[in-house]
């Protein structure tokens, strides 16, 4: 028997628990709401996009070139700092349910 199909007949017999394991922890997670850390309307993003938006006004429109480059590293910087607070959050959320 080659070595992938023993896995899948170990997996079915419940020997290999790799999957169901994986299943649970996320099953865990839905239940103990770590998912809530996960935002898609986040104010930031909303934030980062005026950001952009009024850097290209003082860029294009008013023709102040320095102060739109200014504002236009805001959006990134904002992205990032929000990037490594969800990442801590959700780095706390799985430690929690590892327990």
């Amino acid at each position: 028997m080659s070595e992938r199909n023993a896995e899948t007949a170990d997996r079915e017999a419940g020997n290999g628990s790799a999957a169901s394991e994986d299943e649970n922890l996320v099953d865990r997670a839905k239940e103990s709401g770590a998912t809530e850390a996960v935002d898609e309307s986040n104010p930031i993003v909303l934030l980062a996009g005026a950001s952009i938006l009024f850097s290209w006004y003082q860029y294009h429109i008013r023709g102040n070139k320095h102060y739109g480059l200014f504002t236009g590293l805001w959006a990134p910087t904002m992205l990032a700092f929000a990037s490594y607070i969800q990442d801590a959050d959700l780095t706390e959320a799985v430690e929690e349910i590892r327990g």
